[in-house]
């Protein structure tokens, strides 16, 4: 169940509508360490006013739903706030249900097309089918490319850590070798490495410095342990 839910204080005139899945007062103290980690949203800055006069915001559900109603209802609830309530929402109203908007600006469509990619939930036919191919062996990253999302949006799906998703149980492969994105050397560079050590002419220092790797990876490659 999803539940709806506002965030205010009686000293002040301000009013923010959210759902969460996770208890009221668990939310609220996540609201708190937010507007820590993102102090420039108008959300955090309001959060931050009030702790500094020694209050916290006050958490109250309107409501609970069914998952697959959370985003409507949502939306419904702070659409009616800017259209009757007298407080200032600090929802944005071309983007329902984000962090608040900053002062004086406005998202542009690019910025709201990213987030809703970055938020994307998967059907669950669409799950079946990712992890049948992740458990083929297949990369998320590369799965993640065709969908046009994030890897890690892939990854939280799978995992049920978007709400109304359930966990699908897969084998995770990791990028390895030329793959990895932290990569310095490829196969053609390894053997590189072991046709200078075998001429006699370098240390397994000298040969660590020249192509910025760890020595204990130059000794990793001659014997044989990686890029076989």
């Amino acid at each position: 169940m999803i539940k709806i839910y506002k965030l205010f204080h009686p000293s002040s005139n301000r009013l923010y509508i959210g759902k969460t899945c996770r208890s009221l007062k668990r939310r609220l103290w996540g609201h708190v360490y937010e507007s820590n980690k993102h102090p420039h949203l108008r959300k955090s800055k309001w959060i931050k006013s009030l702790i500094r006069k020694g209050f916290t915001p006050e958490i109250i559900l309107i409501e609970e739903v069914e998952d697959n109603l959370g985003n409507d209802r949502e939306k419904h609830h702070i659409k009616l706030g800017w259209e009757n309530s007298p407080m200032d929402m600090l929802n944005s109203p071309s983007m329902p249900g984000g962090e608040g908007f900053q002062k004086g600006k406005n998202l542009s469509k690019k910025s709201r097309n990213k987030s809703a990619r970055n938020r994307r939930k998967f059907s669950n036919e669409e799950l079946q089918s990712i992890a049948t191919r992740v458990n083929r062996g297949e990369y998320a990253k590369d799965i993640a490319k065709e969908y046009g999302v994030h890897r890690i949006t892939i990854m939280r799906n799978l995992r049920g850590s978007v709400i109304g998703t359930k966990p699908i149980e897969c084998n995770y492969n990791r990028p390895n070798g030329a793959r990895h994105g932290m990569s310095k050397i490829n196969m053609e560079i390894a053997n590189e490495i072991r046709s200078k050590y075998s001429s006699g002419n370098y240390f397994q220092y000298q040969l660590a410095k020249e192509y910025k790797i760890a020595q204990a990876s130059v000794w990793s490659i001659l014997k044989n342990k990686t890029w076989k």
